[in-house]
């Protein structure tokens, strides 16, 4: 049961937060401490059907997904750390204003995460240690759609419905062993 209620906040990312006189919104996203990523969100409203959102996540380390990490005891054993910002400008077309009800939102999100572990190739009986390290940068550009309620002036919740957008990403992996590591020899056993 517990895990189809984590489900249940991840998928609606809600955030919860404090408000301070309907201006300033500040809150901690739910749904990413129950999967280790720590986001904070600051929203000032600007305007009355208009505001300015960032959101700042921290990931401290989390154990591999096993999609990635399969049977690799190596892989499963490792944590993939990290960080995200989210600056967006929200517009709330309705009668209530900024910051309650539907809104659309256009935002960029650029994140950092990295890895570093020891994997073991054997070779015709002979193992070799490589010293793995990886990182994955991403941006993305694009438009969320939501809505955030406000209750008793004191907390809201923050639902984004859906979105699309455009996200470039930049992957990269070093493999290094001891001195005198035939890496041709090697990399022609990775590819095998």
């Amino acid at each position: 049961m517990n895990k189809k209620i984590m489900l249940f906040i991840a998928l609606c990312v809600i955030s919860f937060s404090i408000l301070q006189a309907q201006r300033n919104v500040v809150g901690l996203h739910g749904s990413g401490i129950a999967f280790g990523n720590y986001v904070l969100k600051y929203e000032r409203t600007l305007l009355n059907k208009l505001s300015v959102v960032v959101n700042a996540g921290y990931l401290p380390g989390i154990g591999m997904p096993s999609k990635i990490a399969g049977d690799n005891e190596n892989l499963q054993s490792q944590k993939i750390k990290g960080w995200s910002i989210m600056p967006e400008v929200r517009l709330y077309p309705g009668m209530k204003g900024s910051p309650r009800g539907f809104y659309l939102a256009p935002y960029c999100r650029i994140d950092k995460y990295s890895t570093k572990f020891i994997q073991s190739l054997d070779m015709n009986g002979t193992s070799q240690d490589f010293d793995v390290t990886g990182s994955l940068g991403q941006t993305q550009f694009g438009l969320a759609i939501g809505s955030q309620w406000l209750i008793k002036k004191r907390v809201s919740i923050d639902v984004a419905w859906f979105g699309f957008g455009w996200s470039m990403r930049n992957l990269k992996a070093r493999f290094e062993g001891p001195a005198g590591t035939d890496y041709d020899l090697w990399a022609e056993k990775a590819n095998e």
